[in-house]
């Protein structure tokens, strides 16, 4: 009786250890497109570390200074389908080149596996309290998880 609780305990914990495979391509837009700024690789860092703490498989592609998004984002989609990505999650971060803080973000969050978009948004970043770079970069963290918060729960339709 004891292992038949045992291995129905192992069978539940194993049915329920599901994680995502996401792949995240991030483009930035901030009017000069010489190089990735520091604000950007820390919204790259914190996405990856998120959807990892979340439980999900992350892998990214090289961050894009390429506004022509159509193709680019093709050959994302491309690699993750390659990949065997779940999901493919697109970011277009606008990056003021003056304080170097990130002004808005677009993403979409598109199903490798049937085609489809899950979920598109525009947001606003919240300005920081001071143009301290550390301010700057707490209220782009907080922003950044609040977003993952609800992107997390549009891929599996919670």
């Amino acid at each position: 009786m004891k292992r038949f609780f045992i291995s129905v305990f192992f069978i539940f914990l194993v049915l329920n250890c599901y994680c995502a495979t996401v792949d995240i391509f991030i483009t930035q837009n901030d009017g000069v497109q010489e190089n990735v700024r520091d604000i950007t690789s820390l919204f790259e860092a914190t996405v990856m570390d998120t959807f990892f703490d979340y439980g999900h498989i992350v892998s990214n592609e090289p961050v894009s200074l390429d506004l022509n998004t159509k193709s680019s984002c093709q050959k994302a989609y491309d690699n993750a389908q390659k990949g065997f990505s779940d999901f493919l999650i697109t970011f277009m971060l606008n990056v003021d080149p003056v304080t170097e803080s990130v002004v808005s973000v677009n993403y979409e969050v598109i199903n490798v596996l049937n085609d489809k978009i899950i979920k598109k948004a525009d947001l606003s970043v919240p300005k920081a309290v001071s143009l301290n770079r550390d301010d700057i970069e707490i209220t782009l963290i907080v922003f950044i998880k609040k977003m993952l918060t609800q992107i997390n729960q549009s891929l599996f339709g919670v």
